[in-house]
């Protein structure tokens, strides 16, 4: 949550970098206006897709969301209105893909494999036990059947 707070405080002087004149303070607001216009609009999207729970990791994709989508233009004269539009759709697409899209890759088994190949602190012991002990399981339902 801490690093969601120096998101939020520092993003926009990263967007603001490569701008200048009047574009810093452009880029400065813009930024500002679309991680809260992410942020709010995904508190209401995290509530109706969590049965009135809102989960924190929605927000804290939210806050990275609005931020990143407005990079691109963050120095142009999008207007108020044009930085709450991109703030609002990168925080809805972060939420949804997060909770939609995660499911659908475990399901796929696309994640299993990467998360597999990027284990760098699990041992080839501990790897090969776990791998054993899947086999079991599987056993143990084939004798179950």
């Amino acid at each position: 949550m801490i690093g969601t707070l120096f998101l939020f405080c520092f993003w926009p002087s990263f967007n603001a970098g490569t701008a200048y004149g009047d574009g810093r303070l452009r880029a400065i607001t813009n930024t500002y206006i679309s991680i809260s216009a992410s942020v709010i609009l995904t508190f209401v999207v995290s509530a109706m897709i969590g049965h009135g729970k809102n989960d924190i990791i929605h927000i804290q994709n939210a806050t990275l969301a609005g931020g990143v989508a407005v990079g691109a233009v963050a120095d142009k004269d999008i207007g108020l209105f044009g930085a709450m539009i991109v703030g609002s759709v990168a925080g809805t697409i972060a939420t949804l893909g997060y909770k939609y899209l995660l499911e659908l890759l475990k399901e796929i088994h696309i994640l299993e494999k990467r998360f597999q190949e990027d284990q760098t602190s699990l041992d080839k012991d501990q790897l090969n036990k776990m791998k054993r002990k899947d086999e079991l399981e599987k056993k143990l339902e084939e004798l179950k059947d």
